[in-house]
């Protein structure tokens, strides 16, 4: 049993790592307790293909109830007449939507990876098995997007088959009124990839039409939706549904997993529930932590346009993938990617997504606090990964990564400031202390204010002793270069 033991061990070890850090890659995705209770319930048991009501093995009445209601959830969510929820990824799920439209030497449309595509949709990809004839989107880098213009030249010219629109950097809504009038001047499929911005679309924050103006939609179902990783297929042409259940049985998997089913469906609920106020905190706190890295003197993108629209905030660093590994050893959890005016092989820019951060907030303090809290607590987690992300890259051009790595970690501390006045009580306080505090070799350590330290000395009690505490904490020469005035 020791390698039991061991893979337990890691997996704790796993747990508390991701737990202590700052989690902002733009594709990570954390699930409720309700769907980890679907996750870790008899369903993973039972082997499930096929359809409801038409199933090859006996067993499965409840799997088909849950099915059929995970269904019509989705279908609330993302309005669109038909729904194939059997996949189990989002590059799955893309396969069938190209299962269903494109035969050998159609041609397709869609974004290079330096302009946010997603590997799926490039020819390098699973789209090769199916044998088209790629041509790259036009971008406009000067906002981010697609150049229509000379895109409806381009299919003037090409008469594509399908269009890929859904990125996987993606900062601002597409312009998907002229798409589709260019879709349907040429006959063109329109396919829209929601798997960054689902969550966001749900909650009706970002582009939540997105469903009306596609042919076909589909998603991964983690990310901002906060869903097991699974994969779904949107549609409303009912042609398009042998084949694209043909791609889920037997092309991709036989088993559809019924546990990731009822996860997701425990997902849609909550999403109905609260997913815009969710959504809409997603885009304030990306504008938060990109205007604090900007003040860090760092370069954020696209400042002139706000910077993001999204989950999704963008920067430009020389180099990224030692900055990647710096950070994550430092407790922030970040990705490196291409720009669009990189070379092939290079990445410059860091990606940073809010969605993460946002839900923990949500779903452990908006009971007891309120999204208010959630808006200014997490100002206070930006603005200190913010700091945190400037001092260690700078420390990265300078060469003195091992000197700063022993003094800024970001499971030591956190700061709260100028909160104060927030309507909590002490169970509000509670949670909010043991999702903002660290503990490391001393205990917790809480910087403040002074003029809203009388408010937090109240509810935290003993924790801080007085106001002289305080100060000598702030004063540790460790800690001053910390502060954010």
């Amino acid at each position: 049993m020791k390698n039991l033991q061991n893979i337990l061990n890691l997996t704790r070890n796993h747990n508390r790592f991701v737990s202590e850090s700052i989690d902002l890659i733009a594709s990570n995705s954390w699930i409720s307790q309700f769907a980890r209770l679907a996750m870790t319930s008899s369903l993973p048991n039972s082997y499930c293909i096929g359809l409801p009501g038409n199933r090859l093995y006996g067993g499965c009445t409840y799997i088909d109830m849950i099915e059929r209601e995970v269904s019509q959830l989705a279908r609330a969510l993302f309005p669109m007449k038909k729904v194939v929820l059997q996949f189990l990824s989002g590059m799955q799920a893309n396969i069938g939507a190209y299962n269903a439209i494109l035969k050998p030497g159609d041609t397709v449309i869609g974004a290079q990876a330096k302009h946010g595509g997603h590997y799926s949709h490039n020819p390098d990809g699973p789209l090769r098995f199916f044998s088209p004839k790629f041509v790259p989107m036009p971008f406009d880098d000067s906002c981010y997007n697609i150049d229509v213009q000379g895109l409806a030249k381009l299919m003037t010219k090409e008469k594509p088959k399908l269009l890929i629109v859904g990125w996987s950097e993606f900062l601002f809504p597409h312009p998907l009124a002229e798409l589709r009038e260019l879709c349907d001047m040429h006959g063109t499929r329109l396919m829209y990839d929601m798997s960054h911005v689902s969550g966001l679309i749900a909650g009706k924050t970002f582009q939540p039409d997105a469903t009306t103006y596609a042919d076909i939609a589909t998603s991964s179902t983690g990310k901002s939706l906060h869903a097991p990783d699974h994969g779904m297929v949107f549609f409303n042409d009912d042609s398009l549904e042998p084949r694209i259940l043909n791609a889920v049985m037997p092309l991709l998997t036989s088993n559809t997993h019924p546990h990731e089913l009822a996860a997701l469906g425990i997902a849609f609920s909550e999403m109905g529930e609260f997913g815009q106020s969710y959504a809409e905190q997603v885009v304030r706190n990306s504008k938060s932590i990109a205007r604090g890295l900007e003040e860090e003197g760092l370069k954020v993108l696209y400042a002139d346009l706000g910077y993001t629209e999204s989950h999704t905030v963008l920067l430009e660093y020389p180099s990224t993938n030692a900055a990647v590994a710096l950070l994550d050893r430092a407790g922030i959890l970040c990705n490196a990617c291409p720009l669009p005016w990189d070379s092939p092989g290079v990445e410059s820019g860091l990606r940073l997504g809010t969605q993460v951060v946002t839900w923990v907030g949500k779903t452990h303090l908006s009971v007891a606090l309120g999204l208010k809290a959630i808006e200014h607590g997490y100002r206070v987690l930006f603005n200190t990964a913010a700091n945190m992300i400037a001092t260690l890259t700078k420390a990265l051009s300078e060469g003195r990564l091992e000197d700063k790595l022993k003094t800024y970690t970001v499971p030591r501390l956190l700061i709260v400031d100028e909160i104060g006045y927030l309507p909590i009580d002490q169970a509000g306080a509670n949670l909010f202390f043991q999702l903002i505090s660290r503990r490391y070799e001393k205990g917790p350590v809480i910087l403040t204010s002074n003029q809203s330290f009388g408010s937090w000395g109240e509810v935290f009690g003993d924790r801080i002793a007085d106001r002289e505490q305080v100060r000598v904490v702030v004063e540790d020469p460790q800690l001053e270069s910390l502060k954010l005035g």
